[in-house]
């Protein structure tokens, strides 16, 4: 036998023994997976349901009171510059309407900074609460949508 042919026979033979080892070995680790799983909680649905309908009632209520600030803010000014286009005074009434546009602005930028705080406590709540419900509930799609209703 030469020494090439030698080389290759050894080489195939330890190949077919390592392939035909893996197996072997892929089954103990996917039963060392599962073994750790079956020592989770199980998942509780009605406490994801309860976490969920917090977090959207919670949300429900901060867009609500949202839309009330920017539809205030939208009023007052325009009736600030209305009022500012009854003055004759040109500089009385440049001084009304730089006014009334920089209390809408305030206005608005207040309104968004409340509803990002809700925004953001609401999904805060429900991450903490989830927590709770045993399973993989933290791996669920809801935490996927946390950015989407900005």
């Amino acid at each position: 036998m030469t020494r090439t042919r030698f080389f290759a026979t050894v080489s195939i033979t330890a190949a077919t023994v390592f392939v035909s080892a893996i197996p072997a070995f892929a089954s103990d680790a996917t039963l060392s997976v599962r073994a750790s799983k079956t020592n989770q909680k199980a998942l509780d649905v009605s406490c994801v349901q309860t976490a969920v309908v917090t977090r959207e009632t919670t949300l429900d209520g901060g867009i609500a009171t949202n839309n009330a600030a920017q539809t205030s803010a939208y009023l007052t000014r325009k009736n600030a510059l209305s009022t500012a286009w009854t003055q004759t005074d040109a500089t009385l009434r440049k001084t009304a309407i730089e006014n009334a546009w920089s209390s809408f602005k305030t206005a608005r930028k207040n309104a968004a900074q409340q509803w990002k705080s809700t925004r953001d406590s609401a999904w805060k709540t429900f991450k903490s609460a989830i927590k709770t419900c045993g399973g993989d509930a933290t791996l669920s799609g809801e935490l996927s949508q946390a950015n989407s209703d900005q």
